[in-house]
This record gives structure tokens, sequence and C-alpha cells, in this order.
């Protein structure tokens, strides 16, 4: 067995013992002790009680486009650990969705403790651009310094600090899980290379895709009819602002992922 001093959660649907079972096999074989956590299921809608939990308005400001019922759940789901780890006075969590594929540095990650030396880890990501320092090394790893918070919420460590601030920046829900807040401002590290995998995106089993797929069609069905109309609206030029500061902060950082 290997003992963590955070619990590990798998965060998984109701019904969904298939689509967990490779996971929990790795883990069982390693000797790693886990606790399932039950997400919300949002593929029929949200309950009036979790709808209470989210801001449609600031979600539609925020990402510029309507987020689909599923991916509200999906953050819902998380914040539930965010809650989990507040209300249970843990020392922090080890995160992982049901489809998280363990790659053999994982081990060795829980094994040398090595959560512990930051607030936040992310064990999976893309699109991960990272300060251009020196990285903090581990045999076989090293963790970079988050610049701009990336994509994929597959696999991540957090501290009591760090539930702490990613249950009050989703207070209310307001953004997909990949995700709230600002966590490269909050000290967010990411390892490479990384120690979960996830399944490709486009094939099997997924939650988010077709809904999220559909939210962006209708995001781009409604640009194209504004036509001339978007450039005077205020989202139209916060998104251009946005683009600039992105590609003028790239230009001083390492892509990783």
């Amino acid at each position: 067995m290997i003992e963590t001093s955070y619990p590990v959660f798998v965060l998984t649907l109701a019904g969904d013992d298939e689509r967990r079972a490779p996971l929990l096999r790795q883990l069982s074989d390693h000797g790693i002790a886990y606790r399932l956590v039950y997400g919300i299921d949002g593929r029929k809608g949200l309950s009036p009680q979790d709808e209470a939990r989210v801001d449609r308005k600031a979600a539609l400001r925020r990402h510029r486009r309507v987020l689909a019922d599923s991916e509200l759940a999906a953050s819902l789901s998380h914040r539930q650990i965010y809650e989990r780890v507040a209300a249970e006075d843990l020392a922090g969590a080890i995160v992982l969705e049901d489809d998280a594929v363990l790659t053999d540095g994982f081990v060795a990650f829980l094994r040398r403790e090595d959560y512990l030396r930051f607030d936040m880890v992310l064990l999976d990501h893309w699109r991960a651009w990272v300060a251009p320092t020196p990285p903090e090394e581990a045999p076989g790893y090293a963790f970079h310094r988050l610049a701009l918070s990336p994509l994929l919420s597959t696999g991540y460590t957090i501290s009591r600090r760090a539930a702490a601030y990613l249950l009050g920046v989703t207070t209310p829900v307001s953004s997909v899980p990949d995700w709230p807040g600002d966590i490269a401002a909050f000290g967010a590290v990411a390892v490479d290379p990384r120690l979960v995998d996830h399944p490709d995106p486009f094939v099997g089993v997924s939650h988010l895709r077709d809904q999220r797929g559909q939210s962006f069609k209708t995001a781009s069905g409604a640009k194209a009819r504004r036509g001339i109309g978007r450039f005077f609206t205020a989202a139209y030029w916060t998104k251009k602002w946005d683009k600039h500061r992105h590609k003028a902060a790239t230009r001083r950082l390492v892509r990783i992922s």
C-alpha cells in the first residue's frame, strides 16, 4: 500500500462503472487507496438546487458563449471536492477524473509526496505556457511555474489553501472546470513530463464533447448573424484585447504541452 498525506479522489458519475474501471484497476494494482466522488450529471439539465449555484450571465460574459449544462455540471462536480477538503479539514486532495490514465511517474510522485511541495500541481495539462525560469527538479520530472492557466483537469493536486481559493472563485460557478480564477497567479505548477494522461477527446465516451460542441456552433452562428454589428459590442473588443495580450505574453514564455 502507498500511504498518502492527501486522499485520492476519483471524480465519476453514478452508472459509469465501465468508464472508471481501467483507472480503478491501475490504482488497485499499485496499492493506492481511493475514494469515489459522485459528481453531477448535467446531460439532462441541472436541478433547481444546482442551478442556484451557477451564474449563467457571468459565465456568458466570461466565455462569450453559453456554457452547456454538462460543462457547468463538471465545474460543480469539481467544486464538491473543494467543499469536501474544507468540510473535512483535509490537508489537501489528489484529484483524478475517472478516465485518467496513470503514467509510470505517478507512483513515484505519490511515494515521494512531491505534491506537498506546492499548493497546486497539474498532473495533466494542455496548452501549458510556463515561465522561462529554471524549473524545480525531481527524479524523472520537473515542476514549471505556470504563466497562463492551461486546459484539462484530468489530474491535479490541491492543498487546503488552494481548495479554499478555488472554492471562493466558484461561488457561484461561472466557468468551465479548467480553470476557474487565475491559478497561474495563484502559484500553480505543471509537471513535465505529465504524470497523468487522458483518452483521445474525439473518440470514446465523453460527457462534455457533444454539448460543448453544440455550444460552440451556436456561438459561431450567432456571431455570423451579427455581421458588422459585432464590431460595436464590448464583448468583441474584449476578445480582441485578450487575444492581443495572450500573443504578447507568449512571446516571453515556454510551452510544455
